[in-house]
């Protein structure tokens, strides 16, 4: 059964934040009381179920639509890249490789580790200098739900912010065997 971090669920949680006050309020009502509590009580290095995560993401899909569903997991993202969760794999990418598309990129399957658990892997294949694709191998069939799907496409927009890059992330279809695939390209600002 996939789970993901504790951690990374009260990010999520918080980043409702910038959908304003009332719109997370509404989302908020529309999650079951359970799912809040498990988040709450857990420590922040606790899995749990997968399935609060897609509670969450359907309800912001069908709160505020894929453009709200994109600044919300931008702004996940973005918080976690400053937790104890993300934060030392982007400090090491960017002692590594530079802060560059390219060089976070190469650290996003290991993000994917430290978020998920049981949820097929990650992989980043560079296609040129600005362009790689990003492919979710083994993915359940749980998770190839298209909240989850455009979540995770969108939350990585993230990384341009954090690269003052502008770029595109485009869901694309998968070759056999691929869960999810995204094609990525960015141009400096």
């Amino acid at each position: 059964m996939p789970e993901m971090s504790a951690e990374q669920l009260k990010e999520n949680l918080f980043a409702l934040l910038v959908l304003g006050n009332d719109t997370a309020s509404r989302i908020l009502a529309d999650l079951p009381p359970q799912h809040l509590r498990r988040i709450e009580q857990a420590g922040r290095a606790e899995w749990l179920p997968i399935e609060i995560e897609l509670t969450l993401t359907r309800a912001i899909l069908a709160e505020v639509g894929e453009e709200g569903l994109r600044q919300w997991s931008s702004a996940a993202l973005k918080r976690s890249l400053d937790s104890s969760l993300f934060r030392p794999l982007l400090d090491t990418a960017v002692r590594l490789f530079g802060l560059s598309p390219q060089g976070l990129f190469k650290m996003v399957p290991q993000g994917w580790k430290r978020a998920f658990r049981d949820a097929g892997e990650l992989t980043v294949q560079p296609e040129g200098p600005d362009t790689l694709h990003v492919d979710l191998v083994g993915l359940p069939e749980e998770l190839r739900d298209r909240s989850f799907v455009l979540t995770i496409g969108t939350c990585m927009y993230a990384l341009f912010d954090a690269c003052k890059v502008t770029g595109q992330i485009q869901v694309v279809a998968p070759p056999p065997g691929i869960g999810a695939r995204y094609r990525v390209s960015w141009t400096a600002r």
